[in-house]
């Protein structure tokens, strides 16, 4: 579990480095625990919600589609929506949304 306060969307100057230490990357306020953790947590959700197989399967032909370019967000969200028709984007919100409220604060969409 994730002990980052930081938004999942901060800017990655929000975190200073510099040549010798390169940076906070173990504390909770780190880089690792806010984008790492984080972006893990949303993953296993989309994971979760289309299964290990469709999941993999979506991937797997996302890179082959997209080596070496860069995409956005959005695009890969439309693909994994497409591949198997997967409500994705209520996870995606919440996944943003969970970082900027209260940790006891009910979730967007989900029950409480």
């Amino acid at each position: 579990e994730h002990c980052s306060p930081r938004d999942v969307d901060s800017p990655v100057y929000a975190w200073p480095a510099d040549l010798v230490s390169g940076g906070d990357w173990t504390s909770c306020d780190g880089y690792v625990h806010t984008v790492f953790l984080k972006g893990s947590d949303f993953l296993s959700a989309i994971r979760a919600e289309m299964g290990d197989s469709a999941f993999f399967a979506a991937l797997r032909d996302f890179v082959e589609r997209h080596r070496h370019g860069v995409v956005t967000t959005r695009v890969l969200l439309d693909h994994l929506e497409n591949w198997d028709s997967a409500e994705l984007m209520p996870i995606y919100l919440d996944y943003v949304a969970a970082y900027g409220r209260p940790p006891d604060a009910p979730r967007a969409g989900r029950a409480v």
